[in-house]
């Protein structure tokens, strides 16, 4: 069966003194790299970590992530990252979910995790190869045999989250073989080679990126930065000859600041942003400043790339660009009646590199997907020369900076309250992060609370990302026929589209 953790073997033996990894003043050549996953390796098998065993892996955007995950595939068990910026109570919900076998986390988490209520024996200890990541074996795992036998069984490399959340419907197996497809899918656009160098500005919450990956085939070299100090990267990009920066949408949002210099970044002629969509004002005025176009890219957990915008017209600016080589997709009609080669309509996929199964409970492809094809979710339309622009979604998810939230999960906390009645929680654009979760709340007594009560008790229990910014008590919640409050309906009312518009090119041309 095919390893992934071969690929850094192969690397190492190939170009040994060659650089994969920097981070600030950290510098790991092929060598090192293997040499250190190695290592690591044999310490989770030291602590009992055996194959097929899920292991959960914590840590924030830095080269340790890395080096766990394939630490974890070299010692023949499964990858299950977790975002870093999840609360206590939220990583033991994500390991309650997957039922985890053993942990491996950044030293800066050892409290986090310590505090999470997870069981097992010992502690969480360092490494003794790297102190900096601590592991830990659980005694509390179930070893769910039949599960443990299918995974085995689709030679499962990682259990990621699709929406960022701890929902377990939402776990997604996905196979060594999947991820070494995706990652040939990205040596091309824009073109992968030994002399390439990507600044990676993304964070590290799925797996490891498939251009990483893509990276390490091909002998290139990844520096890993902070899009929170920016004082850094132009220094990163003149010394190590940086050609791609991959970042999320509000990062290019930053650069627009009159404090940024355009000849800071004039030496890189690739920007590729992904995560959240692009907005059009971002990319015009990126444009005019630095003489780039950024190119977006469009993907899921599920089966990605699926798009790529590699365009120089400015009119295909805010597409998401066209089908990466071996993906197909189709724009199933909204209405039913309508022409099956309709240029508008629900999004649809299929192609090599999808996924293997949802985990928790498991569901094999053939009980979610659609004669082959996946459902996205997302409502999309194509133009004259075949360039997609997504419009809408299906889901009732909300996009916060490349995290997705679950709008039904904030309405479940709220409800806890002893005084809300009923509520709902809907999108509103933001400048920063395209979309940030609000929410209008009915109380059974008005006099029972006040909004900034509510706002503490929801916010105390979430992540960063998941928070409510705004929370407006009201007399009323609208409702379909059905019981189900209009969340789109809200959302329209809150920011009327056109304003949107007009309100995020006013802020983003100042940010």
């Amino acid at each position: 069966m095919l390893q992934l953790f071969k690929i850094v073997e192969r690397a190492a033996a190939q170009w040994p003194t060659s650089v994969a990894l920097v981070q600030d003043e950290r510098v790991f050549t092929y060598d090192n790299l293997y040499q250190a996953i190695c290592k690591l390796a044999d310490e989770l098998i030291g602590i009992g970590v055996t194959r097929g065993d899920k292991v959960g892996v914590v840590f924030p955007r830095c080269i340790e992530y890395v080096l766990s995950c394939f630490a974890v595939l070299k010692a023949g068990a499964i990858a299950v990252p977790i975002s870093a910026a999840l609360k206590a109570d939220e990583i033991a919900a994500a390991a309650a979910a997957v039922d985890i076998d053993a942990f491996c986390c950044h030293e800066n988490l050892i409290s986090t995790l310590a505090g999470s209520g997870i069981a097992g024996t010992g502690s969480l200890h360092r490494s003794s190869s790297n102190p900096s990541i601590a592991i830990k074996g659980l005694s509390s795992s179930t070893q769910n045999a039949l599960l443990r036998e299918r995974l085995l069984a689709a030679n499962a490399a990682y259990i990621c989250f699709s929406s960022g959340t701890t929902s377990a419907s939402k776990g997604i197996v996905l196979s060594h073989e999947a991820l070494y497809e995706r990652a040939n899918r990205r040596a091309d656009a824009p073109r992968t080679t030994a002399a390439s160098c990507l600044l990676w500005l993304r964070a590290f919450d799925r797996f490891v990126p498939n251009q990483i990956v893509a990276a390490f085939m091909l002998g290139a070299k990844i520096i890993i930065g902070s899009s929170l100090d920016r004082r850094f990267l132009p220094g990163l990009i003149k010394t190590h000859g940086v050609n791609q920066i991959w970042a999320v949408p509000a990062f290019y949002g930053t650069l627009l600041q009159d404090s940024v210099p355009a000849a800071d970044y004039e030496s890189v002629p690739y920007f590729l942003s992904s995560g959240a969509p692009l907005p059009v004002q971002v990319s015009r005025l990126f444009f005019d400043k630095f003489r780039r176009e950024i190119m977006q890219n469009y993907g899921s957990a599920e089966c990605s790339p699926i798009f790529i915008n590699s365009s120089a017209d400015p009119k295909k600016r805010g597409s998401v660009g066209m089908p990466v080589d071996g993906r197909e997709v189709w724009l199933r009609s909204l209405d039913s009646n309508a022409d099956t080669k309709t240029s508008e309509g629900e999004l649809l996929v299929r192609g090599s590199g999808m996924l293997s199964a949802y985990y928790n409970p498991w569901r094999y492809p053939e009980e979610f997907l659609e004669e082959g094809w996946l459902p996205t979710g997302d409502i999309a339309r194509r133009d004259k020369d075949g360039y997609y622009w997504i419009i809408g979604r299906l889901k009732e998810i909300i996009n916060v900076g490349g995290t997705k939230v679950f709008a039904s999960e904030l309405e479940e906390l709220i409800s806890r309250h002893p005084a809300v009645e009923e509520c709902v929680v809907f999108s509103v654009a933001d400048p920063r992060f395209g979309e940030v979760p609000n929410a209008k709340v009915k109380l059974r007594d008005m006099g029972a609370s006040s909004e900034n009560d509510l706002l503490r008790f929801v916010n105390d229990r979430v992540s960063v990302f998941k928070s409510l910014r705004k929370l407006e008590f009201v007399d009323h919640i609208e409702k379909t026929a059905t019981g189900k409050p209009k969340r789109w309906l809200y959302r329209a009312l809150t920011f009327p589209l056109p304003l949107v518009e007009l309100l995020s090119a006013a802020a983003e041309s100042i940010i």
